[in-house]
C-alpha cells in the first residue's frame, strides 16, 4: 500500500437484518475487491429463525443457494459495485458430499 492509503475490511453478518444494512458499508468508498461467501449447511440457526418460529422445516441446502443467488444478484447489479472485482466462495461442509 501506498503512504496515505487506508485499508479496511469488514466481516458483515448475511442475516436478514444485516443484508438491509450492507449498502452502509460501501456507499462512498473506493475499493477493487469484495469476498461473498455462501453457507451452504444442512440448516443454520438464522435459517431457522427467518423460516419463523411456527415452521419447524429445516431449510435445505439448494433453499440456502437460492437466497444468496438472489442476495449476489443485486449487489452484482448496485451501480456503486459495477468495477469491483468479486471472489464468490462455498462453504460446504464434508457431510453434505
Amino acid at each position: 500500500m501506498k503512504t496515505g492509503e487506508e485499508l479496511r475490511v469488514w466481516d458483515v453478518g448475511g442475516s436478514k437484518i444485516m443484508r438491509g444494512l450492507w449498502r452502509s458499508f460501501y456507499r462512498n468508498v473506493d475499493f477493487v475487491g469484495a469476498i461473498y461467501v455462501a453457507n451452504v449447511q444442512k440448516s443454520t440457526p438464522s435459517a431457522e429463525k427467518e423460516a419463523g418460529e411456527g415452521d419447524r422445516k429445516r431449510k435445505r441446502p439448494v433453499d440456502e443457494l437460492a437466497k444468496d443467488r438472489k442476495e449476489l444478484s443485486i449487489l452484482l447489479n448496485e451501480k456503486e459495485l459495477e468495477n469491483v472485482v468479486w471472489l464468490v466462495l462455498f462453504n460446504v461442509p464434508s457431510s453434505l458430499h
